[in-house]
């Protein structure tokens, strides 16, 4: 196996940059609105189990794509993905814990050990988490998470990365009381210049 290129938050918020950032929330959101529409105007009846999810997951694969059309493609195990600046970025529901929401399987275990097995694929590999209301019918948050050896590294909420760089950003809907949120580790709150700001 082949250890992946290693990529830190800082590294990884500098390559994406604002606009990229802006670009990910804004496909998020018309996958969310398209998710909903579809999600209520289909009876009971006729969704199964993974109805919701495989829909959101759908959706927002295709706005991914018209945003990036010249950057998105399929890996091994026809797992879509994003590649920016020396990055590949896949996309997946996340819980409350911001763990994405993964069939176990031999090519996940790998991505969580940021490992390979190709040569000429060392690329980083970080999940781009969307968390989802219980309903399934509101977006809640984006997240960039970065996970090493099968255990979260660092995580970056987008929604901040953006705010604390543009006057005007889209705004997902605010969580619900009963929803199971994703509380952001005080390590990596920003400050309003954006920096992190480091817990005591």
């Amino acid at each position: 196996m082949i250890a992946r290129k290693n990529v830190s938050q800082q590294e990884f918020e500098n390559l994406l940059g604002v606009e990229n950032a802006f670009k990910i929330i804004n496909a998020c959101n018309n996958g969310a609105e398209k998710s909903k529409n579809t999600i209520i105007s289909t009876p009971p009846s006729f969704q199964n189990r993974n109805f919701k999810s495989n829909t959101w997951n759908s959706n927002i694969q295709g706005f991914m794509t018209e945003e990036f059309p010249n950057h998105s493609g399929f890996c091994k195990g026809r797992r879509f993905y994003v590649e920016l600046n020396g990055m590949r970025l896949f996309f997946k529901k996340v819980d409350k814990k911001l763990k994405p929401q993964n069939i176990i399987t031999k090519a996940v275990k790998m991505y969580d050990e940021q490992l390979s097995d190709d040569m000429q694929d060392t690329l980083p590999i970080t999940y781009i988490g969307y968390q989802v209301s219980s309903s399934f019918t509101e977006l809640t948050g984006v997240y960039a998470v970065h996970i090493v050896s099968g255990t979260i590294e660092w995580c970056s909420d987008l929604s901040e990365l953006v705010y604390v760089n543009k006057e005007s950003i889209p705004l997902y809907s605010q969580p619900t009381q009963d929803d199971d949120l994703v509380v952001v580790p005080k390590a990596n709150k920003r400050q309003g210049n954006g920096k992190k700001e480091k817990s005591a």
